[in-house]
């Protein structure tokens, strides 16, 4: 086939197209289009392409020590159903001894609004892998309700008179603080104050409060969050806002590896 030069019939046409009204008219559609875009940031959290919710799983995989002693593992996946549009949050968390009895905890958190988190769901599966024997835990599930009820007291949160147990807004799980804490601007003097229900207990705590600290130079410069009141912590973030390190109540580490250093820790 030959190729043919394209006549232009009517030349008129190419003074149409490049008359100032042409130019007028693409400029006020590219404003348009921008002012569609979402804003920089909503309520002090980051909205930055890297941190973002997907549909698809992303998975991060920490090591855990106990007393500066390796205890196990930490694995984190999160994703959101493009159907219903709720977010899960997947959490597998392995603690035991060198060739010794271990438990494992497999975890999932559902909830919506990827901006505030108001949990909907906690599931708790629990394995006890001793060196005599393998005990399966049965399966524990607890609904939630964020509710403006100021008076919710601090404690557990368990009751067997009640189906869905209500919660103060602004509620997060200890392990979702790990996904929570990547959307938080790297902007000092900024805090933020939160509620945390302990997963594995069940137990609530108020008026946590999260703030920036800035770059912390005795750790190769990665972000630093302080979390203090009554569950203390300290996350550090790099630069993509990927966890790094957490410390947990001075005596619990959780440090970013990879998924064949994690599953074989232990061994």
């Amino acid at each position: 086939m030959q190729w043919r030069p394209y006549k232009i019939k009517d030349p008129k046409r190419i003074k149409i197209i490049f008359s100032p009204l042409c130019f007028v008219f693409i400029f006020l559609v590219f404003l348009n289009a921008n002012a569609l875009m979402p804003p920089g940031h909503y309520d002090g959290l980051a909205q930055n392409s890297k941190v973002k919710a997907i549909a698809k799983i992303r998975e991060d995989w920490f090591l855990y020590f106990h007393k500066n002693k390796i205890s196990g593992y930490l694995k984190l996946s999160s994703y959101q159903n493009p159907d219903t549009g709720i977010f899960q949050f997947d959490q597998e968390f392995l603690t035991g001894d060198f060739d010794g009895n271990r438990q494992l905890f497999s975890i999932n958190t559902q909830y919506r609004d990827y901006k505030t988190i108001k949990i909907e769901r906690i599931l708790i599966k629990h394995t006890d892998y001793l060196i005599k024997e393998t005990i399966v835990y049965p399966e524990k599930k607890y609904e939630f309700k964020s509710i403006d009820n100021l008076d919710i007291k601090i404690g557990p949160l368990v009751e067997e008179t009640v189906d869905v147990i209500p919660i103060p807004q602004k509620t997060i799980s200890d392990f979702l603080v790990f996904n929570y804490i990547k959307k938080l601007l790297y902007q000092k003097r900024t805090f933020y104050i939160i509620n945390l229900i302990e997963t594995l207990d069940l137990n609530l705590k108020k008026n946590i409060l999260i703030r920036y600290e800035g770059k912390d130079e005795n750790k190769d410069n990665l972000h630093q969050f302080s979390q203090t009141g009554s569950f203390k912590a300290l996350y550090w973030l790099d630069n993509d806002h990927n966890v790094i390190e957490a410390i947990w109540d001075k005596d619990k580490r959780f440090i970013r590896t990879d998924k064949m250093t994690a599953m074989t820790c232990l061994q």
